[in-house]
């Protein structure tokens, strides 16, 4: 979607294959213009540049820092937030929710952390 907003276009993108392998083609196909498009300008040490994404009901401006940021921490804030509401009701088997064991690994994770 970050891409299709860079490069000017409007309406997000179909869905498209959500299993662990469809994930990962879809993955290394737009890797590397998002690299290009908005990894590279931030590098570059435009963070702070915009662009507007139309994708968005109404259009709206963003930086190429601030997509960045959205990118590596919005599901993980999610995520505590969830886990958290969750634990609140009594539900307080599901650790910190860490996805590395889902992933692969049998090694003491941060999925072992509780909420205080």
């Amino acid at each position: 979607m970050w891409v299709r907003a860079v490069d000017g276009g409007e309406g997000m993108p179909a869905e498209g294959d959500t299993s662990p392998a469809g994930l990962r083609a879809r993955l290394a196909e737009v890797e590397p213009a998002f690299r290009e498009r908005v990894a590279a300008p931030a590098l570059d040490g435009r963070a702070d540049d915009t662009f507007v994404d139309a994708t968005c009901d109404p259009p709206e401006t963003f930086t190429y820092g601030g997509v960045l940021a959205h990118v590596l921490t919005f599901s993980a804030v999610r995520r505590t937030m969830a886990i958290g509401a969750l634990t609140d009701e009594g539900v307080d088997d599901l650790g910190a929710g860490d996805p590395m064991r889902f992933v692969g690994g049998s090694g003491e994770d941060a999925s072992r952390i509780t909420r205080r």
